[in-house]
């Protein structure tokens, strides 16, 4: 069986997020990381969808029970208590309004932070204090900010499926997988 999708840097399923780590830790630019914490997080998301469908509980139902903390709670325990799950469910509950671009928004936020976090305190050192770290990520998160704000709104719009990234020259990475959920028949009607 395969592991679930991990918010945990210690988890030796947490890979994905090495890349970045190391990077961030040599001292790269940070317009160098920051596309890669955009891949990551898209590829993360991914991973987590078809998590949560395999156990029976697609993304758009946590998205249409938002604002229900018992039906919530319910469909974040058929997930086995999945960590993006569990992460959502803590947005909805901390989130003033709950129209979905918004939590959606803070949902991509709160991924990328709580790595983030672990990365700050992995590295935090006599040479690289805390407080330069949090600059660093404060740059990565000014140049990934428009791709989250994007990537919540394209989830909102179809919550099914998580859009495809768009590429330094604003090219969408896979336009084939953007246009996927487009019905024909409505585009005619145009």
């Amino acid at each position: 069986m395969a592991e679930n999708e991990s918010l945990d840097l210690g988890s030796p399923i947490a890979r994905r997020w090495d890349e970045v780590f190391n990077e961030i830790r040599n001292g790269k630019p940070w317009e160098k990381i920051a596309p890669k914490v955009s891949k990551k997080l898209h590829d993360a998301l991914r991973k987590f969808f078809k998590q949560l469908a395999k156990k029976g509980v697609p993304f758009e139902q946590l998205l249409a029970a938002r604002e229900s903390a018992g039906a919530l709670n319910h469909l974040i325990k058929k997930t086995g208590n999945h960590p993006f799950a569990v992460l959502f469910r803590e947005v909805c509950f901390s989130e003033n309004s709950k129209d979905a671009p918004g939590v959606l928004n803070s949902f991509a936020w709160a991924i990328w932070e709580t790595i983030s976090d672990q990365f700050e305190h992995r590295l935090a050192s006599a040479d690289r204090t805390f407080v330069d770290l949090q600059i660093a990520v404060n740059e990565i998160n000014q140049l990934i900010e428009p791709d989250v704000n994007r990537l919540a709104q394209k989830l909102a719009e179809n919550p099914a499926q998580v859009p495809a990234r768009v590429g330094k020259k604003g090219n969408k990475v896979d336009p084939t997988t953007e246009m996927l959920p487009m019905s024909l028949l409505e585009m005619q009607k145009s």
